[in-house]
């Protein structure tokens, strides 16, 4: 995949990471994107490293993205929380 994607199987990206609650990526514009991660209580800086070499290894070494933690997600008009939110073309 090269950088200027948008973000596509990204399970793969979190997968057997379990201190991780819960994840939502959103992409706002190609070649970045925000995840926003609900962390578990044993969530340590080991697991940032390894989520960050695998959006790197996953989505190229040039896609930018935040990792911003947060303690709740955005809901859909259904009440769920969508994995992934495209706001590009």
């Amino acid at each position: 995949m090269h950088d200027t994607t948008k973000v596509v199987a990204p399970d793969l990206i979190f997968k057997n990471i379990f201190n991780v609650q819960k994840v939502q990526i959103v992409q706002n514009r190609i070649g970045h994107a925000s995840f926003y991660i609900v962390k578990g209580n044993q969530y340590d800086n080991k697991d940032e490293r390894l989520i960050k070499t695998r959006i790197s290894s996953h989505l190229g070494s040039n896609f930018q993205f935040d990792i911003v933690y947060a303690n709740k997600l955005q809901l859909n008009k259904n009440g769920k929380i969508p994995f992934v939110i495209h706001n590009v073309e």
